[in-house]
């Protein structure tokens, strides 16, 4: 574990220029362990829960980690206020996104809601426009709105099956996607082990009032249950491997081009296929393999369109 650290925190020159792209692809493949651990959680557990344990697991190891390196876990009271105030909004941001994916995983197959969570990195770019006042290319609003054409024909037969749940995965990648305009604006300043960090400690205390509050409504989604033996080693397992990945993606994306990095998120939903149907015995139906491909080939035609038109710029992804 320690030389697999000093890997990711402490590249050499060479390490630097080709590791990015294989840190993400491993990371894609690793992500969709979260999403089934998480499935299988939040059948006895509620989603808030399962979302405020796992922030809290995996915040407690990026904070070792953080020791570990040269910033040392004193650099975040060092942030300026500014500084704080942009990570305690983008905790609260991704907490609610992962609360809300939590949620949706309780209902739906994996694979269909990795799938409407991918509505996401087309969501980035055009709200990079609206809300950052980027300039924004067409092609940019038109593959987002074909996604989310693709999206709707994924809920299509998920909405007849399961409700409100077919559309908390396309909430959670508002948020998600929200969250990073946020952390965009911090990037220069910080490093991926501070973001990670400062974002966890916001989260815990959000969806630590969530529950508090929670406890005194009649709310299922926001109760505390009791913690079984056989929980443990599963919350565990959650929080190390939300951490590992989480890191392992960050840091891809400052080792290496976004443009090269971007298509590689797709696997995610390729081994969040695999794993659904190795564990769940899930596999997609017709109408959302068709969904999936549409939204699969939106962000894949904008970022090669971006590629092509602006080779060394590196697109919102």
């Amino acid at each position: 574990m320690r030389v697999f650290l000093s890997y990711l925190l402490h590249p050499n020159d060479q390490q630097n220029n080709q590791s990015g792209l294989i840190i993400m692809i491993l990371a894609m493949l690793l992500v969709p362990t979260v999403d089934v651990l998480a499935k299988i959680l939040t059948q006895s557990l509620g989603p808030v829960q399962v979302s405020f344990i796992r922030t809290l697991l995996q915040t407690l190891l990026v904070m070792l980690i953080l020791l570990q390196s040269p910033a040392g876990a004193g650099s975040l009271r060092r942030l300026t206020l500014a500084l704080k105030i942009r990570l305690s909004i983008a905790g609260v941001l991704i907490s609610t996104a992962i609360t809300f994916m939590m949620w949706s995983l309780k209902e739906l197959p994996v694979a269909n809601a990795i799938a409407l969570f991918f509505i996401e990195p087309l969501l980035l770019m055009a709200l990079s426009g609206l809300i950052l006042k980027e300039r924004t290319p067409w092609v940019r609003y038109l593959a987002a709105i074909v996604g989310l054409i693709g999206a709707m024909v994924v809920i299509r037969p998920n909405w007849q099956l399961y409700g409100f749940s077919a559309v908390l995965p396309m909430l959670a990648a508002l948020c998600y996607a929200l969250h990073f305009i946020v952390i965009r604006k911090c990037r220069d300043h910080l490093q991926p082990l501070q973001i990670q960090a400062g974002t966890g400690i916001a989260g815990i205390l959000f969806l630590g009032l969530l529950l508090i509050a929670g406890n005194h409504t009649e709310e299922a989604v926001l109760h505390w249950s009791h913690l079984q033996s056989n929980h443990l080693p599963l919350l565990a397992l959650l929080g190390a491997v939300s951490a590992i990945s989480y890191l392992m993606i960050n840091v891809a994306f400052h080792r290496s081009a976004a443009s090269t990095l971007a298509p590689f998120q797709y696997l995610e939903i390729v081994s969040a296929t695999f794993l659904g149907f190795l564990v769940f015995s899930e596999y997609p139906d017709t109408l959302t393999l068709v969904g999936t491909g549409i939204i699969l080939g939106a962000g894949l035609f904008v970022i090669g369109h971006e590629q092509k038109s602006n080779p060394t710029k590196k697109p919102v992804m």
